[in-house]
């Protein structure tokens, strides 16, 4: 139930359905008060307008991305015992892969990071990623499985019960305690460190930021095309609404 509550709620909140919801809302307020409804779809459209500008979702990722980058040629020295990385999802009935599931691409390019660390300072890996329905395969052993036939890695511990970030954190504890493991790598995209890093570290663990994949302004010249609305941006927007929401949920909740 409270998978399909959550479901519900981003689904209203979130691009693009938060759009699609009060452009209806409008339509239907047209002829009761007009003057209210004009003002729904005209904001509507113009938030929708901005959501889907390079400058301006890159600009809102900034914000939410505040550890830099790893330098690979000198990692900083710490006391690090092991490399975690967070699942994001799995694709499923993949047609190219005889209808088998696989993980999602935020997924691969967390695993792929972890691959490069591992390669890197030699530390073992764990996965962490759950499943919603059960019949489906732990998201956990589709990461490992991902993990072995693309980078000939073996993973060290498999974390399958987890459905979200605070469980991530949770259960990943349970299996990293018991080896007396409590300073990891933490690999997940840029702009959904903040949000992992306060609860693994409430969670007790003392965590290097390895982020990846950063969506932010980049110091780099900026381009007429940074003003030319695009549907990558938009899509960037969903995460960037959906990290601040997170944080501040997590707050509350955690």
């Amino acid at each position: 139930m409270d998978f399909y509550i959550t479901s519900l709620i981003k689904m209203l909140m979130l691009p693009p359905g938060c759009f699609v919801f009060f452009f209806i809302l409008g339509l239907v307020l047209l002829k009761r008060n007009e003057k209210i409804a004009k003002f729904i779809l005209w904001s509507n459209t113009a938030v929708f307008t901005l959501l889907t500008l390079p400058i301006v979702v890159s600009t809102l990722m900034s914000g939410l991305e505040p550890y830099p980058a790893l330098n690979l040629e000198n990692f900083p020295d710490s006391s690090a015992q092991a490399i975690v990385v967070l699942g994001s999802g799995r694709k499923s009935n993949v047609a190219e892969y005889g209808g088998a599931d696989t993980v999602h691409p935020r997924t691969f390019n967390r695993l792929r990071y972890g691959s490069v660390l591992h390669t890197k300072i030699g530390l073992p890996i764990l996965v962490t990623g759950g499943r919603y329905w059960e019949d489906d395969e732990p998201e956990g052993i589709l990461m490992a499985r991902s993990l072995k036939e693309d980078f000939k890695l073996e993973t060290r511990w498999i974390e399958g019960k987890s459905r979200n970030t605070a469980e991530n954190a949770m259960f990943s504890w349970e299996i990293l305690e018991k080896e007396e493991i409590k300073t990891i790598y933490l690999v997940t995209h840029a702009w959904h460190m903040p949000r992992a890093k306060q609860i693994f570290e409430r969670q007790g663990f003392n965590v290097i930021p390895g982020p990846t994949r950063f969506e932010g302004l980049k110091g780099g010249k900026i381009r007429i095309s940074d003003f030319i609305p695009s549907s990558d941006a938009l899509r960037v927007s969903y995460y960037a609404i959906h990290e601040a929401i997170g944080l501040i949920w997590y707050n509350i909740r955690y």
